[in-house]
């Protein structure tokens, strides 16, 4: 029974420590490539910004872009001291959308 035991303890250790990574990030690892979800906003509950799927995706960090329900929104970003983003020469495609056209507004104005 004992050597059962040892055995199975043996096994299981083995996968652990065969199963755990170093944990190491990528040298080119940025966490600010990614697509952030907008969560609030004043004037629009959490529900309409989530149906809207509004956010922006700085997963290209060359080619950002934005959505807010509606209108494609294109733009330049600009990061400095690696503390701080900047957003500018914002644009985006004019289509009409009733259900989310003051979203789509206020998203730009931000």
């Amino acid at each position: 029974m004992k050597q059962r035991f040892d055995l199975l303890f043996l096994a299981l250790t083995s996968l652990m420590l065969g199963s755990c990574s170093s944990g190491k990030i990528s040298d080119n690892y940025n966490p600010l490539h990614r697509q952030w979800m907008l969560k609030q906003m004043p004037g629009f509950s959490y529900q309409q910004l989530l149906e809207a799927s509004a956010a922006i995706n700085l997963s290209d960090i060359k080619h950002p872009k934005g959505f807010a329900g509606c209108n494609n929104i294109l733009f330049k970003v600009f990061t400095k001291y690696g503390r701080r983003i900047e957003f500018g020469n914002i644009s985006s495609t004019k289509m009409y959308c009733a259900d989310n056209m003051n979203l789509e507004n206020s998203f730009l104005k931000c």
